[in-house]
Formats: C-alpha cells, structure tokens, sequence
C-alpha cells in the first residue's frame, strides 16, 4: 500500500475522533504524496480547517502533527489556509485532495 493510501485510510478511520480531539473540521493532503510523486524521503504535507465554533489553540495543531510523525515516521507539516502564504496556497490548491 502506498504512503498515500495509508495516508487517506488513516484520517478516513480517525476523522471523528480527530474533530473531538483536535477541532479539526477537515483535511486536505497536498505536495508530493498527493501527487504519488513521493519517495521514502518526502514528507507529508497535510492542511487542516478547524471548527470555528470551538476555541482552538496551537496545541492542538501541534499535537494532531506529532501524531501524524508517529503513525508515519516521516516528517509531516501541518498548516492552515491563513497560514499559507497566496503565492504558495495557490501553487497546492490544485494538489489539494479533501480527505475529510
């Protein structure tokens, strides 16, 4: 099974838990895995939107990122849309794929 598809599989089987755990409302893989473009060196870049109703801090996106490292053993970067610069948000916009 590929990176990616391990990748999918995962957040589709914890997509409840990381919405009560993390705030997390969706998730969007992009880059290199998502392209299946990856090697054993590339990491995984991951873009996260929160629920907006629930006051969400740094730590919990810092601890959804470390979770991912762990399941993964690769260096995962996890970012927000405001987080993203323009030029490079709309540089992965078309790799996006909504997991959830």
């Amino acid at each position: 099974m590929s990176i990616k598809d391990e990748v999918l599989r995962y957040i589709k089987e914890n997509k409840n838990r990381f919405e009560k755990e993390y705030g997390i409302k969706k998730i969007y893989l992009f880059g290199s895995v998502a392209r299946g473009e990856d090697n054993e060196n590339s990491d995984i870049d991951l873009m996260v939107e929160f629920d907006t109703d629930k006051n969400i801090t740094i730590f919990e996106l810092m601890m959804f990122e470390e979770e991912m490292k762990n399941k993964f053993g690769r260096k995962v970067d996890v970012a927000t849309k405001d987080m993203l610069k323009p030029i490079v948000y709309n540089y992965v916009q078309k790799d996006l794929l909504n997991v959830k």
